[in-house]
């Protein structure tokens, strides 16, 4: 229906859609992700369930939108507020990342420097001598302990200089992904230029670099397992464990 300028859509019940689909593909990946030991698990069908609801109600919601701007029902107001809706999106996106990027550099520049003993809280680790032969370094490959409860990395993927720059994994993640962005930017000039055609090519073009990006993620995920992430994880002592008795350890004096 149609209020004055503004174009008001009718009910819909396509972000009911949406929301049982994110819910079958989260609920899914955990699933399988928790389940990849056990060979009869069939949480993998409740993720290929999720996929395949969120692209029919992704493909259902996007035609909808399209046969209403060639009916002409939007109007400037409405793409405007399309505008505003990917500028809120694009600021979301950043703020995730920036919270991303602010917990690495904490862990980087603060965590793990306390936990060599630099620093005025690292002072109080000292101190109680919890781990005094831990030394700073980043990427981190070792435990605190030495690896008393744990089997350590033996490798890691860390910048390994010119000379092996090309079998560098996360170089091609970035290759690639900067790749599929010039394809859509090289489309989104063909769709203001109205050439269809340079539209089709580009968008084709970036199909097939999804499945490199995959083949990519899946070599990511074996690299973590294999050298980034110690194995046969076990518990260490279980006063450590109580974050109340390790704070009261650290700090006696309730000085933080």
């Amino acid at each position: 229906m149609s209020g004055g300028s503004y174009y008001v859509p009718d009910q819909s019940r396509f972000p009911i859609f949406m929301a049982v689909s994110l819910f079958l593909l989260v609920m899914g990946a955990s699933s399988t992700i928790n389940n990849l030991d056990d060979p009869t698990s069939n949480s993998a069908y409740i993720l290929y369930s999720g996929f395949a609801c969120l692209f029919l109600t992704m493909f259902f919601w996007f035609r909808q939108v399209i046969k209403e701007h060639l009916a002409g029902l939007d109007s400037n107001q409405l793409k405007q507020s399309y505008v505003y809706g990917m500028a809120w999106f694009i600021f979301s996106e950043v703020m995730f990342f920036a919270a991303f990027f602010g917990a690495l550099f904490y862990v980087r520049t603060l965590a793990v420097p306390w936990l060599a003993g630099e620093g005025s809280k690292g002072a109080y680790i000292t101190a109680i001598e919890l781990w005094p032969a831990f030394e700073s370094s980043w990427p981190v490959v070792t435990t605190p302990d030495k690896g008393a409860e744990y089997e350590l990395a033996d490798k890691t993927m860390a910048w390994p200089g010119w000379n092996h720059a090309l079998k560098w994994l996360p170089l091609w993640n970035t290759i690639v992904l900067l790749s599929s962005s010039v394809t859509v930017h090289i489309a989104h000039l063909g769709l203001k230029k109205g050439n269809r055609k340079k539209i089709k090519i580009n968008l084709i073009r970036n199909t097939f670099i999804i499945p490199e990006r995959e083949s990519l993620n899946q070599l990511n995920i074996r690299e973590f397992f294999n050298y980034g992430f110690p194995r046969d994880l076990q518990p260490m002592n279980p006063q450590r464990n109580d974050p109340l008795e390790l704070k009261k350890e650290l700090f006696p004096n309730n000085q933080i």
